[in-house]
């Protein structure tokens, strides 16, 4: 399965994240959300591809249009915009006849040209909530009290009610 993923759009559903882009960090904002992406690709044991595309560049003066960060594949658009990178990037998919890619993004306009190329969507509210469902530690199971049978359950019923 291959993930295509709206940065600028998800980073806004990791509240940590979203502060740092309200404190004018995008760079931090934006190396959270590979860290993210990083650690379910690694809890998935690295069965899906993961393909993260952000507006303008990495950060000021820097000229990189695509790199891979902790096996993430970043796209930069630069002076065009995310959504166009996307668009580019599964229609060579579509042309190539690549199946099997998810694109997350809560943009409308992402989820027409999605469903134009009969890709499957999800919102990046859904895809956090699974995000936090495949990445949430496997919590130690509780040892059931051990039971007793009905026949012990008699007796013992049998004791207190002679007192």
């Amino acid at each position: 399965m291959i993930l295509v993923v709206d940065g600028f759009n998800l980073i806004y559903k990791f509240h940590e994240l979203e502060n740092f882009m309200f404190n004018n960090e995008l760079d931090k904002a934006m190396m959270g959300l590979v860290e993210y992406l990083s650690y379910l690709s690694n809890r998935l044991k690295k069965q899906h591809k993961i393909y993260v595309f952000f507006d303008g560049k990495k950060f000021r003066g820097d000229d990189t249009y695509q790199e891979v960060l902790h096996g993430i594949h970043c796209y930069y658009s630069h002076e065009s915009s995310a959504d166009s990178l996307i668009e580019e990037f599964i229609k060579n998919k579509r042309l190539n006849n690549v199946s099997g890619i998810r694109v997350i993004s809560s943009d409308k306009k992402v989820q027409n040209f999605t469903k134009k190329y009969k890709y499957e969507y999800q919102s990046s509210e859904d895809f956090y909530l699974w995000f936090k469902e495949v990445t949430q530690e496997v919590k130690e199971v509780q040892e059931k009290p051990e039971t007793i049978s009905k026949k012990e359950m008699d007796y013992w019923l049998s004791v207190f009610k002679k007192r």
